[in-house]
């Protein structure tokens, strides 16, 4: 019995069925359907996402392999993802990558279907430790390879983007889902690199092909790799062995310690003795030495200057006592009994103390002392580079304090000369810091060696230019207190207040904090100047204004000469001196002309 054909609404309300139905069968029939499944979804406002699987600027991961490249990197991940990837990698469809221009990722988020142990060996070669700067220039270059980006599975919206559809996305994740446990993190990755060059062990994937289920097998990457334990017990294994070899060198110096003491006081007896007596010496030694240990021979007796081994031991002991390097005469020149009690002190070291000579050459240098010149250095074009805003400018007054303190000229220059000094320094760390990277990046064997020398806890580059940050910042700490202070008023209850605020990037007190405290307004500025005293009114003058006249110059008189009293003599004569007049004065110059 044949079927009843469907009406027109019945074959458009099946069709979303139908679609996706066909999107699962397979790429082969796409092409078969391409045409039939564009004039159905004209019709059908749902589906919006079908014109993405026809895309024409579809393409292949082997097409994008086989791009040529000359990067030694670039080919290094080409070789990388053949030998990994699983099988059938060539086919897989994708949409060709953007330029690189238009996609704005952080690089530093990025992960790859790729192992990430093996990309950093590929990236530096034999390094055995790897930087957060260096992590994110190796990710940076692994994007611009086009074929690299096919392989991005974070951030998962990126890759989302290059799939032709969902389902291809979905399969894409299933296949690479045995190598996602290998992209690794920055501190994973270092101590893989730790424990490879501890162990000297090497790691291998191998990847097959599941024919049955589609979904390759991969062997772990840290195939054979040693637990912590064992690592932690390879590197203890060294100190083990050389701490037994030094138990059994103390256990042979305490044996030895109680015939060396014996051994060094016969010596003092002998050196007492007026001389070499041999019938004295074998009694006494007969006396000393015990039957096992052999009589000490003439030449080994500090009077011939060799140094003495202990009976029973070989000489490459070494001894804490030479009697060689003491002349013969010590041990007769003087009584065993006196005793040295010379006084001694010893002296404070100065509180300033002096640079090294190279260091004061190169100041005299550049500071011109004793020449001509020393009033001629420059240092405004300097300036000009060293200044900058966003916290290396004075700190300015906030306006509520503006009335209330007082001028601070010098303090605010000071801060001024201090806050270029600290752009200079931390720009010269920065220049520094780069150029190490750079140099790193091209010669990564020396990094044990460079980090040593400069950028470790004890380097003495390190530790100066650290010290050059501490002043500069803590003086200028203190540079900011004593400002605050000339405008904090004394109120108790303000100065609380306010002396808890801290400085912000641009006032002497952060603005929100400031504002919060309901400081109240200050008080007008005083007038500067003198004030103008105002003419009482019994002395000004009534009536019309007088009109105003030019004024006239007072002819200048001569200046009088000064009186003089008359001298001792001519009062003694009886001279009557009365009030100075002008008479007087002549009568008294004559006097003085007889």
């Amino acid at each position: 019995m044949r079927s009843p054909k469907c009406s027109t609404g019945e074959s458009l309300h099946l069709l979303p069925r139908a679609v996706d139905r066909w999107t699962a069968l397979g790429r082969f029939l796409k092409d078969l359907f391409n045409h039939y499944i564009i004039s159905l979804c004209e019709s059908i406002p749902d589906i919006n996402d079908v014109s993405s699987f026809l895309s024409p600027q579809m393409t292949t991961l082997g097409d994008l392999f086989d791009i040529p490249s000359t990067d030694p990197f670039s080919i290094g991940v080409k070789q990388l993802a053949s030998d990994y990837l699983p099988f059938g990698w060539r086919e897989w469809q994708i949409k060709s990558p953007p330029a690189l221009s238009d996609v704005k990722l952080d690089r530093s988020r990025l992960r790859f279907a790729l192992p990430t142990i093996k990309l950093v060996k590929l990236y530096l070669p034999g390094t055995t430790h790897i930087t957060d700067r260096q992590f994110k220039d190796m990710k940076t270059a692994l994007f611009e390879v086009p074929f690299s980006q096919a392989l991005i599975t974070s951030p998962s919206g990126f890759s989302k983007a290059l799939s032709t559809s969902e389902e291809d996305y979905a399969q894409f994740v299933e296949k690479v889902k045995p190598l996602l446990k290998f992209a690794l993190s920055l501190t994973e990755v270092n101590r893989l690199l730790a424990a490879e060059e501890a162990t000297s062990m090497q790691s291998q994937i191998t990847v097959t092909a599941d024919q049955s289920s589609g979904a390759p097998a991969i062997e772990s990457l840290s195939h054979g790799r040693p637990s912590t334990t064992q690592v932690v017990q390879a590197h203890l294994d060294p100190v083990s062995t050389r701490l037994s070899a030094l138990e059994e060198k103390l256990q042979s110096f305490s044996a030895l310690e109680t015939k060396f003491d014996a051994l060094s006081q016969h010596l003092l007896r002998i050196t007492q003795l007026p001389g070499p007596q041999p019938e004295d010496q074998e009694e006494t030694e007969e006396e000393y030495y015990s039957d096992d240990s052999e009589p000490l021979s003439p030449a080994a007796s500090p009077r011939y200057g060799l140094v003495l081994n202990p009976p029973g031991t070989s000489s490459s002991v070494p001894l804490l006592w030479a009697p060689e390097s003491a002349p013969p005469e010590c041990y007769t020149s003087a009584p065993s009994n006196e005793v040295s009690f010379d006084p001694s002190t010893v002296q404070q070291e100065p509180d300033i103390p002096e640079p090294s000579p190279r260091i004061r050459e190169h100041l005299a240098a550049c500071q011109l002392w004793g020449q001509e010149g020393w009033k001629r250095v420059q240092y405004k074009d300097v300036e000009s580079k060293l200044k900058h805003a966003g916290g290396f400018q004075p700190l300015l007054v906030n306006h509520q304090l503006a009335n209330r303190g007082r001028d601070d000229f010098g303090l605010r220059q000071m801060e001024r000369v201090l806050a270029n000094i600290q752009y200079g320094i931390l720009a010269q760390r920065e220049a520094f810091s780069q150029a190490a990277n750079s140099f790193l990046a091209a010669c990564p064997g020396a990094a044990s060696m460079f980090v040593q020398a400069f950028t470790s806890e004890q380097a003495e580059f390190r530790i100066a230019s650290q010290d050059l940050v501490q002043y500069t910042c803590g003086k200028r700490c203190v540079v900011i207190s004593q400002r605050r202070e000339k405008f904090i008023p004394s109120d108790p209850h303000i100065m609380h207040l306010l002396v808890n605020i801290p400085p912000s990037e641009s006032y002497l007190l952060a603005e929100q904090e400031l504002g919060k405290c309901g400081l109240p307004s200050a008080p007008p500025p005083k007038p500067s100047g003198a004030p103008k005293r105002e003419v009482p009114s019994k002395f000004r003058i009534s009536g019309p204004s007088r009109p105003k006249h030019p004024r006239q110059a007072i002819p200048s008189q001569p200046p009088q000469r000064p009186f003089h009293a008359p001298r001792k003599e001519i009062r003694r004569e009886g001279t009557n001196y009365k009030c100075p007049t002008a008479s007087g004065a002549g009568k008294y110059k004559q006097q003085r002309r007889q």
